[in-house]
């Protein structure tokens, strides 16, 4: 299957079915939650009032000791309805997971509103919201943006999306029934794939999701036959399960608290919510988060502590001592996040609501 004709795909597929999105060329957000015994940076973060450089300043973050970086967590599966039995998956051999690889490190798609971990072994290439994953004999997608007609029922901006899909590839592609599925916390609408292309009998699977209003999201993957059953719907479900999402456009600014104990109390901890799934969503702040000097900060894990009836996690700062050198996370609930004072964004804070 040439990457070039798969590229092409999608392209075409985003054009018709999304309002055109900048290009933002700024893709990429590292976490940088270090691990407990990551040698503390000699970087002074004590707060202060001072307000943090512009996301921009993301290019400036200092390249010669690069900053450790999370490893993927684990979230919530892809979540199928319990009557849907998808056959593509039936069979599906286990493989390790992208934990196993320290380099892969979660991305963002500023312009297509959503968060993702690539996938090891491909190729990846992105062109405003799209991203594409591509190898030897398979791809997978994913796309998002603003939708330029909302009011289109799920199916049938799945089934606009397929016939795109079809034309720019010049394959022959059916949909099996629609199945209700939960990305990032969103509902959508699935749907398993078989047919062939110029390059022989292929399986898939589509997916498409509206996050936010006026917010699509879609999904993509495709490979031979023995190929898909054997190996790659266990890469694009995996794939799926680690998506997040937030408003388009939010990159564009970073609110910051103006309460000095933000944070930096225990008994004004973040709101990160989540519950199990907090660590993740700590990772995707902390890794969002630098120093008002525009650096990035290993935050160090430091485990967690009672405080009342609840149970906070605590991360240690590199640096700093006494009250400001570690930040409070209360996973039991969630509120808006700011950046404590004294730090600034990358880009956008890329947590939601649970």
């Amino acid at each position: 299957m040439s990457r070039a004709r798969v590229y092409l795909t999608l392209s075409f597929l985003f054009t018709l079915l999304l309002a055109a999105c900048g290009d933002s060329g700024a893709e990429e957000a590292a976490a940088t939650i270090a691990p407990v015994d990551a040698a503390p940076t000699a970087v002074a973060l004590r707060p202060t009032p001072t307000l943090a450089p512009s996301p921009t300043a993301a290019s400036a973050l200092p390249t010669k000791t690069p900053t450790p970086r999370a490893t993927q967590p684990p979230l919530s599966a892809l979540v199928p309805d319990e009557t849907a039995t998808p056959t593509a998956e039936a069979t599906a051999t286990a493989e390790a997971s992208p934990t196993t690889d320290p380099a892969q490190a979660q991305q963002f798609s500023w312009s297509g509103g959503y968060s993702f971990w690539p996938p090891p072994g491909y190729e990846m290439q992105t062109n405003g919201g799209q991203t594409l994953f591509t190898g030897p004999e398979g791809v997978l997608a994913l796309a998002g943006g603003p939708e330029q007609n909302s009011s289109r029922p799920p199916e049938q901006a799945m089934a606009e999306a397929l016939a795109a899909i079809n034309g720019s590839m010049g394959a022959s592609l059916q949909t099996g029934a629609p199945f209700p599925v939960t990305v990032g916390g969103a509902p959508g609408v699935g749907a398993d794939l078989s047919g062939t292309t110029p390059q022989g009998a292929v399986l898939g699977r589509l997916v498409t999701v509206r996050p936010n209003p006026g917010q699509l999201f879609y999904a993509f993957g495709v490979s031979p036959s023995e190929l898909w059953t054997a190996r790659d719907a266990a890469r694009f479900q995996r794939l799926l399960r680690d998506v997040g999402f937030f408003p388009l456009g939010s990159q564009f600014g970073c609110p910051r608290s103006l309460d000095p104990t933000y944070g930096f109390s225990p008994d004004n901890p973040i709101r990160i919510g989540g519950g199990e799934g907090a660590p993740a969503r700590e990772a995707a702040y902390l890794g969002a988060l630098v120093a008002a000097n525009g650096q990035a900060v290993p935050f160090q894990p430091a485990g967690s502590q009672p405080h009342g009836d609840r149970t906070l996690n605590v991360y240690t700062i590199p640096g700093a001592e006494g009250a400001a050198g570690l930040l409070y996370f209360d996973p039991s609930v969630y509120e808006s996040l700011f950046a404590p004072v004294g730090f600034g964004c990358v880009g956008a804070i890329p947590v939601g609501a649970p």
